[in-house]
């Protein structure tokens, strides 16, 4: 890292500091560390009074007040107004209430100008004021209450005092019971699409293994045959839909979202549904202490970075594992701890635990835990074939006498966690109660991937001691079961040896594993497991563990108190009328996971209403058309018969706790389920709703208009109806878009490479002669930057500049293999080359300053051109909107032109659309007529599309 001459000389000027050699500061280093005694050590000045008087000026802040002047609260906003419009050119009425400040996408080159500008107004603020607060009024608030803060800071120090002058006593210890509960659930398993889908799969005894499907490694068809004999095992719990992404929906753009992986944007989906599920969602529990954690293994999306770098492309696919927990925390703003795990494939097990130890340990109040497996790239597989780990079979066989090693699954999942107490008291849908989790590790086993029986029986006995239970009342065993001849005995014998101390019994509790129906689901598979264990609790029924009919002759079941379910039967409860099942989860490598969960009996059962009064429910979505499609979701879901029995209070209630509040929101007012529906069928077939109107057969009722508004601002509401129970209901519609690998943008940075030669008094200069732009779609300032580039090393003397532009061509083609580009003494020509023939592109006047008129004007030799491109349109914005800016700068200036531009870089694609994310910072004023600039162009999600460096503008004043 390099500072700038410009930021040198600031240092320089504004704190006397100068910069010094590698050798100095490694001595000077030294020298500090064995100077403990000094908390300030000046290394290096050549004018100590300027440093000096910074460091007194530091010294004193704190004893000094912040405002240098009393402003009321609207003047600090007019202000902060005025300095905002000032350093981005934008003008001061865009500045309205409310307005989020992220939205400008500030770089440091608009803090730095924002934090020097208000300093003149209000001394020390934080020069990270930008990052924390996000509207001017938030700022201005922060400002007035500084004052007052320090004030009542000698106070507060003493009020932390008792009368004789020790310290207060701590808080009493929150004695609250550990025991949690799962409150919101949602998933993704093989090809069932949701966790409703895997029940009926479990149920009607199916696999969901297949074949690989065709065109989920067609990058790859020639490695796969070059390794068809090594990757023997081409069967898995395939997900239908790994690519898919609703970019709208989670406000991230296409760009990004085509070098994501796919496992972090598809647990982004079932986040956001299981908070839907749970009835919170990311504006309820924003700033909250939620905890996300979440299981990863499996990281090969980050492969195709190869392929991307070969061909000269470096916007390369990313897989990053901390970036699936951390973009969730970030999306929702959550303040809990954020954490990816790996411990093979109990990753997810592992997050599990550490999701629930987070919560009694008060690190948060709610947490998210998940995993996510998903086979982006073939070379895991290949990987586990040559370690003999997969099925040869490609059946996955737990505990059967085929077994032949695990099939992969791919699988994503989240749930909802949160105290016990607190989730009754906030009457939330409790799908299962955690009792306890315990995890350790295997240390040195018979062999790295070997379990090992002793710390698997221990990991158990730990979990039940916890829950305070002993084996008899475990009348349930999701086992990890993978179905390899080694490891499914290892697991029987563990619990054996945990249950047979206890009784004698035979056919004591029956044992399963949901890999033989959807594979092995790795990171995912715990959540896999404890998702059919919550729906065999919902409807209290054991079901059949497949392939499992001949028992693998290396497991001794005579002797044990398990067996192996092969019909479907019911569920008994134990002996305190309570169904509790445990759940394992075992890494490669020693990672042991026990958990036991239990069915929650309410002791206050609810039941049904009676309520015979109108009720609404709001629908809402991202767009008009995604509205639509979510009405008629519902409106299906309404027709069902399994919902005649629930009350539509209680169906209304969900609604208003479960519906995420998007962009565009409508009521729904109606008797019952079935008008709700005929409602919904006259709003489908009208073709489009209207924002914020509330439907219904009749009148309207403009109170529950005001209750829908209400709702939309997380305002308590005055007629809430009369539901009290949550009742599951469809998840919102993803408008998903296809993002892979092989639709990567390609980066249109580019390097010029350069050779001259004299013709005709003109010099020429050949530029990208090997390639032409990587798209073959050139900007208007890629040219300026290709013009800039002759006229500064032949006119740099004088203050030469680009004139009027004008173009013979459009700006998008495809077969140019090179430009020359020839400058003379009055002007500068762009010429393409197809083949052997050169045509001219485009041409500039070369003016002095005295011969500006009012700007680079960009012209067309064919005009009809202009409406077919819409890049031009937005360069002809960009244009604009340096005009505009240096009008603002300097209301004197008359006229401007650009005389060069030091770097221009094309990131992505610009559309017409992309014209209002234009982002401009002043570097510096060279002289009364010249000015530098930087200039970015952004997609509106924070990714830059062009980014232009130090362009000098010539003006005319």
């Amino acid at each position: 890292m390099k500072l700038s001459e410009d930021d040198a000389d600031e240092l320089i000027k504004k704190y006397g500091i100068y910069p010094f050699r590698d050798s100095e500061g490694t001595m000077a280093f030294e020298s500090a560390m064995k100077t403990a005694s000094l908390n300030n050590y000046i290394v290096k000045t050549k004018d100590t009074s300027i440093i000096k008087e910074k460091i007194n000026a530091f010294s004193s802040l704190h004893r000094s007040e912040t405002l240098t002047t009393e402003y009321s609260l609207s003047e600090a906003e007019d202000i902060i107004r005025r300095v905002l419009s000032e350093v981005t050119g934008y003008d001061i009425s865009m500045f309205t209430k409310g307005f989020e400040l992220d939205a400008l996408n500030p770089d440091s080159v608009i803090i730095n100008s924002f934090n020097t500008c208000i300093e003149k107004y209000f001394s020390g603020l934080p020069k990270t004021i930008l990052y924390e607060k996000n509207t001017v009024e938030e700022i201005a608030e922060y400002v007035i209450k500084q004052k007052a803060d320090l004030r009542k800071h000698s106070e507060s120090h003493n009020n932390d005092c008792t009368d004789d002058g020790s310290a207060s006593a701590p808080a009493e210890k929150d004695e609250r019971s550990t025991k949690l509960a799962i409150i919101g659930i949602s998933g993704r398993f093989a090809s069932a699409e949701s966790v409703g889908e895997l029940w009926q799969a479990v149920l009607g005894e199916k696999s969901l293994i297949s074949d690989l499907p065709t065109e989920r490694w067609k990058e790859h068809e020639k490695q796969l045959k070059l390794f068809d004999e090594e990757i023997y095992c081409k069967s898995g719990g395939f997900m239908n839909d790994i690519y898919g992404f609703d970019t709208e929906l989670f406000r991230i753009s296409p760009r990004e979202a085509k070098l994501t992986d796919p496992q972090e944007r598809k647990f982004m989906e079932v986040v956001f549904e299981a908070l839907q599920d749970s009835g919170y969602s990311s504006r309820t529990l924003s700033s909250s202490k939620v905890g996300v954690f979440v299981g990863s293994t499996t990281n090969t999306f980050s492969s195709y970075a190869e392929n991307s770098w070969t061909s000269g492309n470096f916007t390369a696919a990313q897989s990053t594992p901390w970036s699936i927990s951390n973009r969730i925390s970030w999306l929702c703003n959550f303040h809990g701890p954020s954490m990816t795990i790996d411990t093979a494939c109990s990753s997810g097990a592992v997050a599990f635990h550490t999701a629930c130890r987070s919560i009694n340990s008060g690190d948060c109040d709610i947490a998210v835990a998940g995993g996510v497996n998903i086979y982006t790239h073939p070379y895991k597989y290949a990987v586990m074939c040559r370690k003999q780990m997969l099925s040869r079979s490609g059946v996955c066989s737990a505990f059967g006498k085929d077994a032949d090693g695990f099939v992969p699954g791919e699988g994503v999942s989240a749930v909802i966690i949160k105290r016990l107490d607190d989730a009754v008291r906030d009457n939330d849908h409790i799908y299962a109660v955690i009792e306890s989790s315990a995890v350790n590790t295997a240390g040195r086993s018979k062999g790295f991937l070997v379990p090992d029986i002793n710390q698997q029986a221990e990991v158990i006995e730990k979990a039940l001691s916890d829950a305070d239970l002993v084996p008899e009342d475990i009348t349930y065993i999701e086992a990890h079961g993978t179905g390899t001849q080694l490891g499914d005995p290892i697991e029987i014998a563990a619990l054996n040896k945990v249950y047979r101390r206890e009784s004698q019994r035979k056919d004591l509790c029956p044992v399963g594993s949901v890999k033989t129906n959807i594979g092995h689901l790795e990171a995912a598979s715990f959540f896999a497991s404890l998702a059919k264990v919550i729906c065999m609790i919902r409807e209290r029924k054991i079901v059949k563990t497949l392939n499992s009919a001949e028992i693998n002759t290396n497991i001794d079941m005579d002797n044990t108190p398990f067996y192996f379910p092969q019909s479907q039967t019911e569920w008994n409860a134990d002996r305190n009328g309570r169904r509790i099942a445990a759940i394992s989860s075992f890494g490669a490598g020693g990672a042991n996971v026990h958990v036991i969960v239990s069915e929650y009996n309410s002791m206050n059962n609810k039941g049904q209403n009676s309520h015979s009064e109108k009720e609404w429910f709001p629908v809402s979505a991202v767009s008009s058309k995604r509205l639509m499609t979510y009405l008629a979701v519902i409106r299906d879901r309404l027709a069902e018969s399994s919902l005649s029995h629930i009350g539509f209070d209680d169906i209304c209630y969900s609604f208003r706790r479960k519906m995420p509040v998007l962009d565009i929101s409508v009521g729904i007012y109606a008797h019952s389920a079935d008008e709700a529906v005929r409602v919904i069928d006259s709003v489908i077939s009208s073709g489009s709703a209207s924002d914020g109107t509330v439907y219904c057969e009749g009148f309207g009722n403009e109170e529950i208009t005001a209750e829908l508004e209400k709702w939309r601002k997380g305002e308590k509401l005055t007629g809430a109806g009369c539901g009290m129970n949550l009742v599951e209901l469809p998840f919102y519609p993803a408008d998903n878009m296809i993002y892979r690998p092989d639709s990567i943008v390609q980066s249109r940075r580019r390097k010029y490479g350069s050779s001259h030669r004299q013709l005709s008094g003109r010099s020429v200069y050949g530029i990208d002669r090997g390639r032409s732009f990587c798209d073959g779609t050139v900007n208007i300032f890629e040219v300026l930057d290709i013009m800039g580039d002759v006229l500064f090393r032949y006119r740099a003397s004088d203050e030469a500049c680009i004139g009027s532009v004008r173009f013979a061509a459009p700006t998008a083609f495809v077969n140019a293999e090179h430009f020359e580009t020839e400058i003379s003494e009055h002007d500068i020509r762009v010429y393409f080359a197809e083949g052997s023939t050169k045509n001219l592109f485009a041409e500039a006047e070369i003016c002095n300053a005295d011969e500006i008129t009012d700007g680079a004007e960009i012209s067309y030799i064919a005009d009809e051109t202009l409406h077919s491109d819409s890049e031009v349109l937005v360069s002809i914005s960009v244009h604009d909107a340096v005009r505009k800016f240096v009008r603002a700068q300097a209301p004197s200036v008359s006229g401007f032109a650009v005389a060069y531009v030091e770097s221009c870089i094309i990131y992505d694609e610009i559309s017409a659309a992309d014209e209002k994310n234009i982002h401009i910072g002043l570097v510096k004023r060279v002289s009364d007529s010249k000015y530098v600039i930087d200039l970015r162009i952004s997609d509106g999600y924070g990714s830059t599309l062009m980014n232009i460096k130090r362009m000098y503008l010539i003006c005319k004043r």
